[in-house]
């Protein structure tokens, strides 16, 4: 009989994404957690999504000879910019129901007796139809308001952009999520369309017309919206945090220099109207299956553990 592997995780955006993909690929079940009382499904093992001090009582109620992994969805550096996850991962730690700590990084996992690494998922078939979309002069920059996505230098590189293809009798607009950021965009006086909340298809639908997408942060641990920008064949332009991007030429230099940033935006764009971007979802999906099996190992391996 297959072990039946079930995530559960508080609505973290980030990681409820990870663990979806997860879902997709068959890997284990999810419940979200959000109000009213929390509904343990049975399984053999179950993963917790990131940290949350609700989950000292949820310990208590799992099955006493199941398997209990905690998914750390951050790296050291976004660590750094949330002082409060440093003294989450100490108490974590201490936790002796949790088998082990699935982190994101080597670098953590390398470095605590209960970190296993652990490969993002990643589900392929849904933006995979996007790929033969018209480019239109758009730039996306889908993030959340976050100190570690590195937003204000983004907005700077994109008014340069602005101006420049202005110059030329074009409009380059930028699509965005970033409602916070609003003000901050009129007296930047950028051209911009601002997105709530949006259907999958219309998102990925949007993605795959961008001639640029934007990815330009101090700290990740994997950042899936470039991966969707890629299997949408859209070109991002990204810190050297996003390690894993296949095309290393718009790798920015100095993420705190606009003039930087906006260069490889320009790049980025003669790029997508060159046409030359078929092997940027070869790789991508060369990655995500690589991935995808070191997950199954890592899966395994866990499964076969035994608490002391």
């Amino acid at each position: 009989m297959r072990t039946k592997i079930h995530a559960i995780s508080v609505n973290f955006p980030g990681v409820v994404k990870s663990l979806k993909h997860g879902v997709d690929l068959g890997l284990w079940d999810l419940t979200v957690i959000g109000e009213g009382p929390i509904q343990i499904p049975k399984a053999d093992a179950y993963i917790l999504g990131a940290w949350h001090d609700c989950y000292f009582q949820l310990l208590n109620r799992l099955p006493e000879k199941s398997r209990v992994a905690v998914l750390w969805a951050s790296s050291a550096g976004e660590m750094d910019l949330e002082p409060i996850e440093v003294l989450s991962l100490t108490r974590l730690l201490e936790i002796k129901r949790v088998d082990c700590i699935f982190f994101s990084t080597h670098a953590l996992a390398d470095s605590f007796e209960k970190g296993v690494y652990f490969p993002y998922p990643i589900h392929l078939t849904v933006p995979l139809c996007r790929k033969a979309a018209k480019k239109e002069d758009i730039i996306t920059l889908f993030c959340p308001p976050t100190l570690k996505k590195n937003i204000f230098n983004q907005l700077l590189a994109v008014k340069a952009i602005q101006k420049h293809f202005k110059g030329l009798g074009r409009k380059m607009e930028l699509h965005t999520n970033l409602k916070s950021y609003e003000i901050v965009m009129g007296w930047l006086g950028l051209d911009f369309k601002m997105h709530g909340w949006l259907p999958e298809n219309d998102y990925f639908s949007m993605l795959s017309r961008a001639k640029c997408n934007l990815g330009v942060s101090w700290a990740e641990s994997f950042n899936y919206q470039v991966l969707e920008a890629a299997l949408c064949n859209t070109f991002s332009v990204v810190s050297s945090a996003v390690w894993w991007y296949p095309e290393k030429s718009l790798v920015v230099a100095n993420p705190n220099e606009p003039k930087n940033i906006s260069e490889k935006i320009l790049e980025c764009i003669e790029k997508s109207e060159s046409t030359q971007i078929t092997g940027l979802l070869k790789q991508t999906v060369e990655m995500a299956k690589k991935r995808n099996a070191d997950l199954n190992r890592t899966l395994k391996s866990w499964l076969g553990w035994r608490n002391p």
